[in-house]
Order: structure tokens, then sequence, then C-alpha cells
């Protein structure tokens, strides 16, 4: 477990530098739909985000989670959500010829949140270009989904984290 100094430091770092990755994750988002469009995919919604101060504070103090900031994956993040799955195996092709993948992260289960998920940087192509320069070395996490298991994640985690009073007999 790390040091409350340590902590500190690291969420301060994050805090000097979240609107980098708001801006990274939204140059993420741009390319997404860019991709998107010009290869006739359909689908309903590309979501960009950076990383909630709260929630990285949780996953240092409490989960235990990160022994540093530069190890955490998600910092920007994206999801692209299509109508069919078969759309999403299309479109794999092209997160792998735009960026430089890390990690394939596949999330399959019969009763719960399906996606798959990527980890990558810009390809050096894109990072040689002066405006995206400032993204060198940052990650993006990327989401592939359906509106299904989309709107079912974020029921159950509603339901997980902000039960309603409804609810609370079950």
């Amino acid at each position: 477990m790390l040091s409350k100094k340590i902590i500190t430091a690291f969420l301060e770092q994050y805090k000097e530098q979240k609107h980098v990755y708001k801006e990274y994750a939204n140059t993420v988002k741009f390319i997404l739909e860019t991709l998107l469009k010009n290869n006739r995919f359909n689908y309903q919604v590309v979501f960009a985000r950076e990383k909630d101060f709260d929630k990285l504070q949780d996953n240092f103090e409490i989960k235990g989670k990160y022994e540093s900031i530069s190890l955490i994956k998600d910092l920007a993040g994206c999801r692209v959500i299509f109508y069919l799955e078969s759309d999403i195996q299309r479109f794999i092709t092209h997160i792998y010829k735009e960026f430089s993948v890390i990690e394939t992260i596949p999330h399959y289960s019969p009763d719960d949140y399906n996606a798959q998920h990527f980890v990558v940087y810009l390809n050096k192509d894109r990072i040689n270009l002066t405006e995206y320069s400032k993204f060198e070395g940052l990650r993006c996490e990327i989401q592939l989904t359906t509106v299904l298991y989309h709107a079912w994640s974020e029921m159950a985690h509603d339901i997980t984290y902000n039960p309603p009073k409804e609810l609370s007999h079950f």
C-alpha cells in the first residue's frame, strides 16, 4: 500500500494534468468519429472523458489499485457504442491501423457488461504532428460495445453504486 504522501503527490500531479487528459480524450474521440464516418459505420455515439478525480482518489486510497500514475490505463477514455456486434469486429481493424495498441482487454460475460477494451497510444505518424506532440506517452482506453450492453452497464452501475429507494427491499 502506498503512503498518504505518495498518493497525495500522485493526485496533485493528476490535478495539474487533468485538462491535458480531457483534451487527449477529445482528440481520440475526433479520430474515432472520423474513422467511423469515413468508413460508413452505423453507430450510436462516441463518448470521451478524463478520469474523475474522486474515482482516481478512491482507486489509490481505498482499493490500493495503482502504484504510480504512469501505470493508469484510463486517465483518458472513449467509448464507441455500436448497434451490432459485427460492426465492432469490423472496426477493430481500424483501431490497429490508426493507434499503437498496448493491450486488448476483452470483457465478455453471459450476464454482465460485454465490450472490447483497447489501451492505446497515438501512433508515431500522429505524434510527429505538432498538434498531437503534447500527447506523446499518454494512454487512452477505447471501449467498443453495443447499445444494449451500454444500457445494461449504465443501469447496473447506477443500481450498484446509487441504489434507488424502491430497490432497498431486494
